[in-house]
């Protein structure tokens, strides 16, 4: 069974903290780590959209042109999306909690369609919503948070390369591992 972590005590701060941050329209770097070889971003949603995907369709441009700049700067990138957003029960007080829909990593090239992959991201993340929807938590929407990218330096590994199993694998005589 998969369980939100969206509202344990960190990660409401840490979204709080966001949204704090965040003051203007489009994506803002709020943070990075190892070197750089991870960036987030934030895009607050400050107009209040209460549709998805009016919201993303907003978004599309910035966020196309935004990979579009990472992957020319470090060649091949990976990055996901996070949709936050907070939900309540109709007349149940104190009944208001975060959720999130999230993307795997996709990988992006200096040659990759671009356009194509924000716009299956997208689908997933309202096939996502459409799934919590349909399940028939009694939840509705109160507000549409924003949406955080993580885009990360990608080195695909090349057709020579060789890693040096752990002794205790190799020990073991169970794998091959050739040198290219």
């Amino acid at each position: 069974k998969r369980i939100s972590t969206a509202n344990s005590t960190s990660a409401a701060k840490a979204k709080k903290a966001r949204m704090n941050l965040v003051q203007s329209p489009g994506f803002v770097e709020i943070s990075s780590s190892a070197n750089r070889k991870i960036m987030w971003y934030y895009s607050k949603n400050t107009n209040n959209v209460q549709n998805y995907h009016t919201f993303l369709q907003s978004l599309k441009t910035n966020l196309i042109q935004l990979l579009k700049t990472r992957v020319q700067n470090d060649n091949s990138i990976k990055f996901n999306l996070k949709l936050e957003s907070s939900y309540n029960r109709p007349n149940v007080e104190n009944s208001s909690e975060n959720r999130a829909f999230k993307t795997s990593a996709k990988e992006i090239y200096m040659d990759t369609k671009i356009e194509t992959i924000v716009e299956e991201s997208f689908m997933k993340l309202l096939a996502e919503e459409d799934a919590y929807v349909s399940r028939g938590s009694g939840f509705t929407l109160q507000s549409i948070d924003g949406l955080l990218i993580a885009i990360y330096k990608y080195t695909p590994m090349s057709g020579s390369s060789y890693i040096q199993l752990p002794k205790s694998i190799t020990d073991k005589r169970a794998i091959i591992n050739s040198k290219n």
